[in-house]
């Protein structure tokens, strides 16, 4: 089972990435970087990854099709059966208790779209963390219940009602390299040979994490001006929120929108009830119990 993503300057979550699907039992993550400036490619290369990652050349950002050249390499360097998922270093995958990657797909799927959740957390820990870190730890509620949105209506305004952060995302493909003919724009939908694309089992889905520190939102919409630059092709509506979200950076109340898609203490327990927010900490021990390894790893190798 392999993995293929794009990087960034995604120095924030990065490691977590590594780490957590190392665990989960992926034998290799297909890495394309795009010249990243904020240490991402060295820790990408770093000792601790040797085997694990694997660096796909990266073409330029004109009319670039990532997908594609992902499928076209793994095709030709692993086994047909090979499942492979496509997602960003931002997300995380969560399968139910007993379950392993080998049994996302079944005999009656040639490739799985996994559903996606946007994660936030209360606004009190957002403003009250040092954002160092990729912060699993605060940012533990789920969006259950979300909002579905017209985007070219919603581009324009100036304040959603609610927060984007409600808003309703597509899933992201796991699928067989062998029936796989292509693989749609953001790595949503998948076009196989024979026509089985179904959903995941239930319990099997990706936390997405879009807001962590401000500072990396605000290199976010740096680097997306630099990406709609390049490739002024691009339909209106794709990538509607970024584009709104550029557009909102240039009026100068970035951070307020940044602080709108945390959710006021005051609200929380409301919409836990209401079942539009799941307290969720399915990966929060699993890198507690890495970061505990690391520190016993650290000890006995200062004690020797």
């Amino acid at each position: 089972m392999i993995i293929a993503t794009t990087t960034w300057n995604s120095s924030d979550v990065i490691e977590t990435f590594l780490q957590h699907y190392r665990k989960l039992g992926f034998d290799q993550i297909l890495v394309m970087d795009f010249d990243s400036t904020d240490g991402t490619n060295e820790i990408l290369r770093s000792d601790r990854y040797h085997g694990f990652v694997r660096t796909i050349p990266f073409p330029g950002f004109v009319e670039r099709d990532s997908s594609r050249i992902f499928l076209e390499q793994a095709k030709n360097q692993f086994n047909p059966d090979t499942g492979c998922l496509f997602c960003d270093p931002d997300e995380l995958l969560v399968l139910p208790g007993g379950m392993g990657i080998s049994d996302l797909i079944t005999a009656a799927a040639s490739a799985i779209i996994l559903p996606r959740f946007n994660m936030t957390g209360r606004l009190s820990s957002i403003r009250n963390s040092d954002q160092q870190n990729f912060p699993l730890e605060i940012l533990n509620l789920r969006i259950q219940k979300p909002s579905r949105r017209k985007s070219l209506e919603d581009m324009r305004k100036d304040v959603l009602v609610p927060p984007w952060i409600y808003t309703a995302i597509p899933g992201k493909v796991f699928a067989r390299l062998g029936p796989t003919l292509s693989i749609g724009d953001g790595d949503h939908t998948a076009v196989v040979s024979d026509n089985r694309v179904i959903p995941a089992c239930q319990g099997a889905y990706l936390m997405h994490f879009p807001f962590r520190s401000y500072k990396a939102f605000e290199e976010k919409m740096r680097l997306a001006a630099s990406d709609f630059g390049s490739n002024p092709q691009l339909a209106e509506t794709y990538g509607w929120q970024i584009r709104r979200w550029l557009r909102i950076a240039k009026s100068g109340t970035l951070y307020d929108e940044y602080l709108q898609q945390f959710v006021p203490d005051g609200q929380v327990d409301q919409l836990i009830e209401e079942g539009t927010l799941v307290l969720d900490n399915s990966v929060r021990a699993l890198h507690t119990e890495l970061k505990e390894r690391e520190q016993d790893r650290i000890s006995l190798r200062s004690s020797r």
